[in-house]
């Protein structure tokens, strides 16, 4: 009779192979995973960002006594003594010559008739939010 405990060198070869298949398969997935996370924090991120930027935007200029705008920079008289700034640098959307938001692709601003502002922004990601403000009193 043979002895038939323990496995053979090829059955040990055989379950490593299965082995080392099924991690490698599990691996990949997990970049896969990870990288997909990656960018869609990103761009959620990126949104979240450029609403931030357009509510303060859109409150201050419902508060302005004055609107000065000319495609990438736009001005609101707030008070005789107060002035809010708003110009694209690079990729930096600036506030008052402060670094506000990152990652911007395009801030555009547009004065239309006497009393409406045009805004849109798009984040280096393509997200894009767009809107025109009626002023109140001009």
């Amino acid at each position: 009779m043979k002895n038939e405990k323990g496995m053979t060198l090829v059955e040990v070869l055989a379950t490593l192979v299965i082995v080392s298949i099924v991690i490698i398969f599990l691996v990949g997935i997990q970049v896969v995973v990870q990288k997909q996370f990656k960018s869609q924090t990103t761009s959620t991120e990126q949104l979240t960002d450029i609403t931030i930027a357009m509510k303060s935007i859109t409150k201050e200029l419902r508060l302005a006594e004055e609107v000065s705008a000319n495609e990438s920079e736009l001005l609101i008289q707030l008070a005789p003594d107060e002035q809010v700034s708003y110009v694209l640098q690079e990729d930096t959307l600036q506030r008052n010559d402060s670094d506000y938001i990152h990652e911007i692709k395009n801030f555009f601003v547009e004065k239309r008739d006497n009393n409406k502002v045009y805004i849109s922004i798009e984040s280096e990601t393509g997200k894009q939010l767009e809107t025109e403000i009626v002023g109140r009193g001009e």
